[in-house]
């Protein structure tokens, strides 16, 4: 875009859940860190 290597996406696509409220979350657990703190959010996905 405007003369700038784009980067790919990284992720799961939630279009499932629009489509198909009841269907299983494709979400695996998230690691992240923010101002030098680090945590994994195991319940990504759930509802």
């Amino acid at each position: 875009m405007n003369g700038l290597t784009q980067m790919p996406l990284e992720g799961v696509s939630f279009a499932a859940s629009i489509d198909q409220p009841d269907a299983p979350s494709q979400s695996k657990p998230q690691y992240f860190e923010m101002f030098g703190h680090r945590g994994c959010d195991m319940r990504a996905g759930r509802r």
